[in-house]
């Protein structure tokens, strides 16, 4: 009943007006509708006066009353609409710094295979393992930020989106990030099987598998 009327309220509040008018005619009606029109011109005048009157009164208050509530609904539409643009914006952020770590992670895979595969090797010379060390730390870092950002996505950014961070795509996204940071930490390190170096491109290949599924996902709440 209530979400009825406040749908309605408008056209509840025209019938209303309507009736109002309608009742000093018609009780003008019941107490003179019998009678003969007279011919006086000041009874006609006294007449246009209690008909006005009474009409401008209740047209004027009618009035007032929709134009507040037009008011009301414009201003509450309004805020509505700032509430979307602001979504829209945070939701467009978010976007933003979770496709800026695509063109670093694409393009490392052949660098972190051949820089691991350098840096485990004993018999190069410790100068040239040195060397490769250092542009692997930068990998590292790439990943290790990545993988806090994923860490974080769902508390930091999870109410924005309809998205299901619990969903099986995530976690693996998920899994496969860690998998590849602590990859990374143990090739800095320098305790690695030669399996797990084999596998890092693989690892890779997933990773960045998912982590499209993410970005799909979350273009299509854009629109």
């Amino acid at each position: 009943m209530k979400k009825y009327f406040k749908e309605n309220i408008l056209f509840i509040i025209s019938l209303i007006s309507l009736l109002l008018l309608l009742l000093p005619i018609m009780v003008f009606l019941y107490h003179f509708g019998g009678k003969r029109f007279s011919d006086d011109l000041a009874l006609w005048g006294t007449f246009g006066d209690f008909i006005g009157g009474t009409l401008n009164t209740v047209i004027s208050l009618s009035s007032l009353i929709i134009l507040g509530l037009l008011t009301h609904i414009v201003s509450k539409q309004s805020n509505e609409e700032s509430k979307k643009i602001n979504l829209l914006i945070r939701k467009l952020d978010c976007y933003d710094k979770l496709t800026s770590f695509l063109p670093e992670i694409t393009a490392i895979g052949n660098d972190l295979i051949t820089s691991t595969d350098v840096i485990m090797n004993k018999d190069l010379k410790d100068d040239v393992r040195l060397e490769h060390l250092k542009s692997f730390r930068k990998l590292t870092l790439v990943f290790r930020e990545f993988y806090h950002f994923i860490l974080t996505f769902d508390s930091r950014f999870g109410h924005l989106f309809e998205y299901n961070m619990t969903s099986a795509d995530f976690q693996n996204l998920l899994y496969n990030t860690n998998k590849l940071n602590n990859f990374c930490d143990a090739v800095v390190a320098r305790k690695l099987d030669t399996h797990i170096i084999i596998e890092s491109g693989d690892e890779l290949a997933v990773m960045i598998h998912y982590y499209n599924i993410l970005i799909d996902n979350l273009k299509k709440e854009l629109n």
